[in-house]
């Protein structure tokens, strides 16, 4: 008898992306290779719950995020969406939109390492262990061997309330601030963005 068919991985990458850039889609990337998914979604925040309001509206983010989208990469608009009743985006409602979509697959949620500190604040953050892995990648400037985490003074890559591995991948100090402010500027982007990214902030006018 042969073998059943193994559960699918899917990784869930939320974030503003106002503008995605090369540093996101580098980390995806190599999310997708190290944690050997089948497919990866990036997910543009409606309204965020820990963060500014973004500049450029959903439309253009979500427009930004599919050109940018490389190999065994999707865009998911699902919290634009809820956006548009003024839902606020929360990590455990996203995850559930997924547990629902895709059943029985195996979920890993990305995070920054920068933002394991926060985690006690999220909505229902206990609860995410039990509906996916949460995976934390390293950022720069990150160092994730002195984190604390729940009061600890050491970071370790698994806590017994809530289990976190720690994706290590190079990363590229790029960031939207520095892209944004360099449009505002008329300084080059074209070594931060996806060409087809930078031609649409050009053509849209974002930024300026």
């Amino acid at each position: 008898m042969g073998k059943g068919k193994s559960k699918a991985k899917i990784g869930i990458y939320g974030g503003v992306f106002d503008p995605i850039h090369n540093g996101h889609l580098f980390l995806a990337q190599n999310a997708v290779y190290l944690l050997q998914l089948d497919y990866l979604y990036l997910v543009p925040c409606g309204i965020p719950s820990h963060k500014d309001a973004p500049v450029a509206d959903a439309s253009h983010r979500m427009t930004m995020a599919q050109l940018g989208a490389g190999r065994k990469t999707l865009v998911s608009d699902f919290e634009i969406n809820r956006a548009l009743d003024d839902v606020v985006s929360y990590s455990i409602d996203t995850v559930d939109y997924f547990r629902d979509q895709h059943g029985e697959a195996e979920l890993c949620l990305l995070i920054g390492a920068d933002n394991i500190s926060e985690i006690p604040t999220w909505k229902n953050y206990r609860g995410l262990s039990d509906r996916c892995r949460i995976v934390a990648t390293t950022r720069p400037g990150s160092d994730v061997s002195t984190m604390p985490l729940y009061g600890k003074t050491v970071y370790t890559p698994y806590d017994p309330s809530l289990p976190i591995e720690v994706l290590r991948i190079p990363s590229l100090n790029i960031s939207s601030t520095t892209i944004r402010e360099s449009v505002k500027k008329r300084l080059p982007i074209d070594h931060m963005v996806p060409d087809s990214v930078m031609s649409y902030i050009e053509k849209s006018g974002l930024y300026k």
